[in-house]
Protein backbone atom coordinates (compact mmCIF):
# COMPACT_ATOMS: atom_id res chain seq x y z
CA UNK A 1 0.00 0.00 0.00
CA UNK A 2 2.80 2.35 0.69
CA UNK A 3 4.69 1.80 -2.35
CA UNK A 4 1.51 2.99 -4.75
CA UNK A 5 1.03 5.85 -2.45
CA UNK A 6 4.77 6.55 -2.69
CA UNK A 7 4.24 5.95 -6.45
CA UNK A 8 1.50 8.84 -6.39
CA UNK A 9 2.97 11.30 -4.45
CA UNK A 10 6.03 10.75 -7.18
CA UNK A 11 4.18 11.01 -9.94
CA UNK A 12 1.94 14.29 -8.79
CA UNK A 13 5.59 15.92 -7.56
CA UNK A 14 6.58 15.04 -11.46
CA UNK A 15 3.66 17.00 -13.20
CA UNK A 16 3.80 19.74 -10.53
CA UNK A 17 7.28 20.31 -11.86
CA UNK A 18 6.41 19.76 -15.06
CA UNK A 19 3.00 22.20 -15.26
CA UNK A 20 5.92 25.20 -13.25
CA UNK A 21 8.22 24.43 -16.23
CA UNK A 22 5.96 24.41 -19.35
CA UNK A 23 4.33 27.41 -17.70
CA UNK A 24 7.77 29.36 -17.70
CA UNK A 25 8.34 28.48 -20.99
CA UNK A 26 4.86 29.38 -22.46
CA UNK A 27 5.75 32.72 -20.62
CA UNK A 28 8.73 33.47 -22.21
CA UNK A 29 7.52 32.96 -25.57
CA UNK A 30 4.46 35.13 -24.96
CA UNK A 31 7.08 37.81 -23.78
CA UNK A 32 9.00 37.63 -26.95
CA UNK A 33 6.29 38.22 -29.02
CA UNK A 34 4.57 40.92 -27.46
CA UNK A 35 7.29 42.88 -26.16
CA UNK A 36 7.45 46.56 -26.71
CA UNK A 37 11.46 46.64 -26.24
CA UNK A 38 14.01 45.91 -28.79
CA UNK A 39 16.33 43.46 -29.05
CA UNK A 40 19.03 43.79 -26.94
CA UNK A 41 16.81 44.99 -24.42
CA UNK A 42 14.29 41.72 -24.89
CA UNK A 43 16.92 39.45 -24.44
CA UNK A 44 17.94 40.69 -21.70
CA UNK A 45 14.38 40.92 -19.68
CA UNK A 46 13.91 37.34 -21.46
CA UNK A 47 17.03 36.00 -19.79
CA UNK A 48 15.91 37.87 -16.32
CA UNK A 49 12.75 36.10 -16.48
CA UNK A 50 13.74 33.11 -17.25
CA UNK A 51 16.44 33.11 -14.42
CA UNK A 52 13.61 34.16 -11.75
CA UNK A 53 11.38 31.27 -13.38
CA UNK A 54 13.89 28.51 -12.84
CA UNK A 55 14.81 29.75 -9.52
CA UNK A 56 10.56 29.51 -8.66
CA UNK A 57 10.42 26.21 -10.60
CA UNK A 58 13.71 24.78 -8.15
CA UNK A 59 11.50 25.90 -5.18
CA UNK A 60 8.65 24.52 -6.56
CA UNK A 61 10.53 21.24 -7.01
CA UNK A 62 12.03 21.05 -3.64
CA UNK A 63 8.54 21.53 -2.02
CA UNK A 64 6.66 18.67 -3.88
CA UNK A 65 9.69 16.39 -2.63
CA UNK A 66 9.22 17.41 0.91
CA UNK A 67 5.83 16.94 0.30
CA UNK A 68 6.00 13.81 -0.84
CA UNK A 69 8.59 12.84 1.23
CA UNK A 70 6.49 13.86 4.19
CA UNK A 71 3.61 11.61 2.37
CA UNK A 72 5.87 8.45 2.02
CA UNK A 73 6.55 9.23 6.41
CA UNK A 74 3.33 8.72 6.88
CA UNK A 75 2.54 6.07 4.29
CA UNK A 76 4.84 3.92 5.83
CA UNK A 77 3.63 5.43 9.66
CA UNK A 78 0.35 3.99 8.62
CA UNK A 79 2.04 0.80 7.36
CA UNK A 80 3.55 -0.01 10.73
CA UNK A 81 0.70 0.82 12.39
CA UNK A 82 -1.62 -1.14 10.91
CA UNK A 83 0.84 -4.06 10.89
CA UNK A 84 1.01 -3.50 14.96
CA UNK A 85 -2.68 -4.11 15.05
CA UNK A 86 -3.05 -6.86 12.96
CA UNK A 87 -0.37 -8.45 15.22
CA UNK A 88 -1.87 -7.74 18.37
CA UNK A 89 -5.29 -8.83 16.93
CA UNK A 90 -3.76 -12.17 16.01
CA UNK A 91 -2.11 -12.49 19.78
CA UNK A 92 -5.72 -11.58 21.33
CA UNK A 93 -7.54 -14.10 19.29
CA UNK A 94 -5.56 -16.66 20.37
Amino acid sequence: MSEEIEKKTSEQAKKFFLVGLLSAAAGAVTALLLTPWKGAEARAKVKEGAAKAGAAAKEGAAKAAEAAKAAREKAAELARRAKREQAEEETDSD
